[in-house]
């Protein structure tokens, strides 16, 4: 495969027909990253076919909170009511396909493709899966936590997922409430520490077990994040006041439900006040823990399911000199990748967006078989319900006869909903597809197959 286009691939989305292949692979992906994190412009046909999609996925996050706690209390009402409450939960997945309609197309038709996948990393290793109303929250997580922090240092970013309402909820820390809070004195009705983002944090986010944290390590973490957080969808006139009252819904504290005092981890005191969380999260984001696990992280996915020790220590150095600021980190691991033969498998869902954008084809997502759907069938969707350590980046994990025969599916899928797939022949030479699976294109009549042939090829699916 033409080397360029092969390195598109590795890190990125792949070019659609209309795209020029760059002569310097290595220098276009680094100039990506000076493009616009979230992609905001999409071409004018899609705008078009998709007008109501991408209406309804740009919201601001107050609305959006405020729609989900109307929704709530129409729900509960039909409840008692002995009436379905079916229209309210179709209405909340409308919102959530359309969220991830929006995320997709990005990939398909953004011109920030670089970014986007480096996006896709980090919204995977931050994972926020579908649990009560997250699903309706993971597109502005994924603008306002994830990719607005993708110039930035990682502290940032680290700050930014843990704080917003969807991570909050997702690892129960709305119900994380100080056992000598102001809440909690004198109440046997409210909840307790609840540990299970902390225990996060730490384990996936930051230092991992490698630093042989204790259970009264968690306990002090737990501490350190009382407060941060509340129910959204509380149909109580007290849930409306706190949306409203809440300066930065992003990152949503009850001082009430704060514990007193300080609190020791990791050989650093805080208070378990608002400002302490911060003061932690940067001291574990620059922990050497923090930094040789993310730094591995990075190079499974983008360039190695085992990176060598050697690239491990050269990117750990520059994420440590430059102080976790990413863009100088995500240009190592572009010049890594771009300097290794080493291949791998990618996600499903960058798959099936590489294979929708290098075909060209309009893309409509209509009927039943929206975006949501089809990412689950492959195997993986940001927007399932899904465990805390995320979607694995080896390529074993996603190599299985029914791996590939979903693919397949998705193939036959791409072929009834696109257009002009007859081109198949021209669209393998440019990307300088030769050998056996160019002969079996030539030496095949029907479309479809000559599609699966490309694209679920290992010239195509490992890079």
């Amino acid at each position: 495969m033409h080397k360029n286009f092969k390195f598109s691939l590795k890190v990125g989305f792949g070019f659609r027909p209309s795209e020029v292949l760059p002569e310097d692979g290595l220098g276009w992906a680094q100039e990506q990253l000076e493009l616009e994190s979230y992609n905001t412009t999409l071409p004018e046909l899609i705008v078009k076919n998709h007008k109501n999609i991408l209406e309804r996925s740009d919201y601001i996050l107050k609305d959006r909170a405020l729609h989900i706690r109307s929704l709530a209390i129409e729900k509960n009402e039909a409840r008692r009511m002995g009436k379905s409450t079916k229209a309210f939960r179709n209405s909340e997945i409308e919102l959530s396909v359309a969220d991830n309609i929006r995320h997709a197309l990005n990939a398909i038709y953004g011109e920030n493709q670089v970014n986007q996948r480096f996006v896709h990393f980090w919204m995977n290793h931050f994972t926020v899966g579908s649990v009560g109303y997250t699903a309706v929250l993971q597109a502005d997580y994924e603008k306002e936590a994830i990719a607005k922090n993708l110039k930035g240092n990682f502290s940032e970013m680290l700050f930014d997922a843990i704080t917003h309402p969807a991570m909050l909820k997702y690892l129960d820390n709305i119900h994380n409430i100080g056992p000598n809070s102001k809440t909690k004195s004198g109440s046997n009705d409210s909840d307790g520490l609840n540990d299970n983002l902390a225990r996060e944090v730490l384990e996936l986010h930051t230092v991992t077990p490698a630093v042989e944290y204790t259970e009264a390590d968690i306990h002090e973490m737990a501490k350190i994040l009382t407060g941060w957080g509340f129910v959204i969808d509380n149909e109580k006139e007290n849930g409306l006041k706190l949306i409203n009252k809440t300066k930065d819904l992003r990152k949503p504290f009850v001082a009430k439900n704060s514990e007193p005092g300080k609190s020791n981890l990791l050989g650093k005191r805080v208070s378990n006040f608002k400002k302490g969380l911060r003061e932690m999260l940067e001291h574990l984001a620059r922990h050497p823990a923090t930094v040789t696990a993310c730094c591995k992280k990075l190079l499974g996915h983008f360039v190695s399911d085992n990176p060598k020790q050697e690239h491990i220590e050269q990117l750990v150095d520059v994420w440590t000199v430059n102080d976790g600021y990413l863009p100088a980190v995500h240009s190592k691991v572009l010049e890594i990748a771009f300097n290794t033969d080493e291949v791998k498998l990618n996600w499903p869902s960058t798959w099936a967006y590489q294979m929708s954008r290098t075909h060209g084809g309009i893309i409509k997502f209509t009927g039943d078989r929206k975006a949501r759907d089809i990412l689950m069938d492959l195997g993986m969707s940001f927007w399932s319900v899904r465990q805390p350590n995320g979607y694995s980046s080896k390529s074993s994990d996603w190599i299985s006869q029914e791996y590939l025969d979903r693919r397949l599916r998705y193939v036959n899928f791409s072929l009834w909903n696109s257009r002009d797939f007859q081109r198949i022949e021209e669209i393998a030479t440019r990307m300088k597809i030769d050998g056996r699976t160019l002969e079996a294109i030539k030496s095949n009549d029907n479309t479809y197959e000559r599609l699966a042939i490309l694209y679920c090829s290992p010239d195509f699916m490992f890079v």
